[in-house]
């Protein structure tokens, strides 16, 4: 049966991720060391503001390089608290933290939805 939407927190959301150039430019210690360590302080950075992952997917099976037609590569299904706290989050991405900044080898959009009410909880 088909409820109505409605937006009362926890949200849920769509994290959609991209490598930027400079991923595909960096040597694999620049990625060990600076790429991979600013993603990982930024999921945490969003963690510490309410976000629950719920699932996450990675389609680097079957994608070499740049992502083309769905211009993202990997994909994190989470709930937030507020709306507010998934703007800073998105924010969180593009300021520096202990010298590392995730946007430089990363890029971010995210989306508001719900869980797809045909299927079972």
């Amino acid at each position: 049966m088909f409820t109505p939407p409605s937006v009362t927190p926890p949200h849920r959301v769509m994290i959609f991720g991209a490598c930027r150039e400079a991923w595909y430019a960096a040597t694999d210690t620049q990625r060990a060391d600076e790429a991979l360590p600013a993603l990982k302080q930024l999921v945490d950075a969003w963690k510490e503001r309410g976000m629950r992952v719920l699932e996450s997917f990675d389609d680097d099976f079957f994608l070499v390089g740049q992502p083309g037609s769905m211009q993202f590569a990997f994909f994190i299904i989470a709930e937030v608290p507020s709306l507010e706290a998934l703007v800073d989050m998105m924010n969180v991405a593009r300021t520096s933290s202990n010298g590392l900044r995730a946007d430089r080898w990363f890029r971010f959009e995210s989306r508001l939805g719900r869980r797809l009410f045909i299927l079972d909880e």
